[in-house]
């Protein structure tokens, strides 16, 4: 059993208008080249002519019947030329661009629309796929020239957009089907639109082997077409929603979840339609590879039987699947008969493609029946058809380029002559005014830069007197700290003599007092007579001395003048010292010995160092730090 691919499965391309059908790729010769050219020539200027008639019988601001029941005969004569079935394609293309350029001259743009919808029906059935992208890529660039469009020539574009994307995704240009459809889904489309775009997304990225992203477009589109009413556009967006997602289970080889989104399918398409054509085969072809032969067999039979007036092509890919199938069960008899109808039809219709794969399948039946000359021969043929087709499909990708890039060179050389023109049509008062403006505007710049110059001096000028002027204050500030620092040294040297005076006077009164007890003991030893001389020699001493009782307040006082806080730094330190223990510190912080100490206390050397000691205990001072070093630190301020 050969391996097919989700790309055999086959897919209704339609929007609201007409059902697309695949078609093949027909042969394009030298001669017939020519002819087109050539037909396409004539239709230009033909088309010319009638735009030049038509501007001067019709011209706007003119209310003028006579050529408006010319233009409306024209239009009747052209159209009953379209409903005769018979007429030759060009005669019939030529036809719709007529009416094309009387509905644009008359401002028609519903029946514009409608002549277009048309022209690119006609292209489909009667031509090849690229002549249809064609046209729509030129409808579709000429609606984007509109400047303001209206909420109806909005959505005509959306629906050219839509229809531009899926004609380039039968023609295999994913890339440019992908920008269109993103198109469509940017605009405020309407639901059915956005179902097909999310849809036709999904097939073009299962296409591209990203399954995980095609599945989340899927889903998108079976959330639109869930949002939609229940009515025949509904209806018509269920064939392509569950075929297209059967396309993605089919190349998942998840095949039940395949068969039944195609069940589904058939269930909304109607009896003998095209939409259930492509669901059989769509089946067949699950079933072919699920190796169900019977069921298979069933649906390849239905889908010839409905394809036989309907779709030819299908027809003949169907009768080739089928003698496929049949090569596989060894039916050769069946297989051979089957394959050369296909052949026979493929050849009277020009179904390249199929005529190629459908020669070298029976080439493959011949070989399994021995016959190896006719192997030989249809194989060739099939090779040498197959390679003709892809050279015919490249030639018409290279014309398709080509023509894009012509189409852009036109339009270039388009612009650059308007504009040309634009500037050559400009008068002397024009360009007059032009340099008057330019004359101005530099005035105004040059006035403005002289205006901020002036303003940038003056802003330099004052910022340099503000700069001279804090340096004169700074160095004011600075003098006078330095006046503030000189008097508070002067006043803290006088307080430090005073202080020191105090300490002196101390001592004087204590070597009084001294000198006194002496007095006394030698009194206490001397005679009766020299007592009363002793005592009087005493008193004179004591009168001598004009000192101060109050010697210890003093002290206390300047002190605490000098060296402000020191009392409560230590009492912080040391709640629990005493008066005396305090005053001991404050002598001690004034860099006094300890003999000075105990002259100036009367107390001997060994009292005033068990006070110390105590008072390092209080402090809890360990033994190497020395006592007035850290009293010393409550001095400061």
């Amino acid at each position: 059993m050969r391996c097919r691919s989700a790309e055999n499965f086959s897919f209704p391309h339609f929007c609201n208008w007409k059902p697309l059908q695949p078609e093949p790729t027909k042969p394009i010769r030298n001669r017939n080249r020519a002819i087109e050219r050539l037909a396409c020539r004539l239709r230009l200027a033909a088309c010319l002519l009638l735009c030049l008639q038509a501007s001067l019988l019709a011209r706007p601001g003119k209310e003028n019947p006579n050529a408006l029941s010319r233009l409306k005969a024209r239009v009747f004569y052209y159209e009953n030329r379209l409903r005769n079935d018979s007429l030759p394609k060009k005669e019939a293309l030529a036809a719709l661009d007529s009416l094309q350029i009387l509905y644009t001259e008359t401002g028609q743009a519903e029946e514009l629309f409608r002549i277009q919808k048309q022209t690119i029906s006609y292209l489909q059935e009667n031509g090849t796929p690229i002549e249809a992208l064609q046209a729509c890529r030129k409808f579709l660039s000429a609606r984007s020239q509109n400047a303001a469009p209206n909420h109806e020539d909005s959505l005509r574009r959306m629906q050219l957009e839509l229809r531009t994307g899926i004609l380039s995704i039968s023609a295999g240009f994913f890339e440019e089907g992908t920008t269109h459809m993103l198109n469509v889904l940017r605009m405020d489309a309407p639901l059915w639109c956005k179902t097909q775009a999310y849809s036709y997304m999904g097939y073009i990225l299962m296409r591209n082997n990203r399954p995980e992203k095609s599945r989340e477009y899927h889903q998108k589109a079976l959330e639109a077409y869930n949002s939609l009413p229940e009515d025949s556009v509904k209806r018509n967006q269920c064939t392509l929603v569950f075929n297209h997602l059967a396309g993605l289970y089919y190349s998942l080889a998840q095949y039940d979840s395949a068969i039944a989104c195609i069940e589904q399918a058939l269930a909304c398409s109607e009896a003998g339609s095209m939409k259930q054509l492509y669901a059989f085969h769509n089946m067949s072809l699950i079933y072919m590879e699920l190796e169900e032969y019977a069921k298979a067999e069933e649906y390849l039979r239905k889908t010839i039987d409905l394809a036989r007036q309907e779709n030819p092509y299908l027809h003949a890919v169907s009768l080739q699947n089928l003698a496929e199938l049949y090569t596989d069960l060894h039916r050769f008899d069946l297989a051979g008969t089957l394959f050369r109808q296909a052949i026979d039809l493929s050849e009277r219709m020009h179904f390249n493609d199929v005529l190629a794969n459908t020669l070298i399948g029976y080439a493959e039946l011949l070989f399994l029946t021995g016959d190896c000359k006719g192997f030989r021969d249809y194989y060739t043929a099939g090779v040498a058809k197959r390679d003709s087709v892809t050279g015919a499909a490249n030639q018409e990708r290279i014309d398709l380029i080509n023509f894009q890039h012509e189409s852009y060179c036109l339009e270039s050389e388009r612009k650059i002559l308007e504009q040309n023109l634009e500037l050559t049509s400009l008068s002397n008062q024009k360009k007059t005014v032009v340099v008057i403006s330019l004359g101005l505007l530099l005035l105004v710049v040059t006035l403005y830069m002289a205006r901020l110059i002036r303003k940038l001096r003056k802003q330099a000028q004052e910022n340099l007197f503000i700069n001279s002027q804090m340096d004169h204050i700074r160095m004011e500030m600075e003098k006078q700290e330095s006046d503030s620092r000189n008097l508070l040294h002067t006043s803290l040297e006088k307080k430090n003599r005073e202080l020191a005076s105090r300490a002196l006077y101390l001592v004087q009164v204590n070597d009084l007092l001294q000198r006194t007890v002496a007095s006394l003991d030698l009194l206490e030893k001397s005679d009766p007579g020299r007592q009363q001389a002793m005592i009087e020699r005493i008193k004179e001493e004591i009168a001598g001395f004009n000192g101060n009782v109050n010697g210890w307040k003093d002290f206390h006082l300047y002190f605490e003048q000098i060296h402000q806080n020191f009392y409560n730094r230590l009492l912080a330190e040391a709640p629990n010292l005493s008066p005396l223990e305090q005053r001991l510190c404050a002598l001690l912080a004034s860099n006094l010995t300890q003999k000075e100490i105990a002259e100036i206390t009367h107390r001997s050397v060994r009292t005033v160092e068990t006070m110390i000691y105590r008072v390092r205990k209080k402090l809890r001072l360990p033994s190497q730090v020395k006592m007035a070093a850290f009293l010393q630190k409550f001095l400061q301020d």
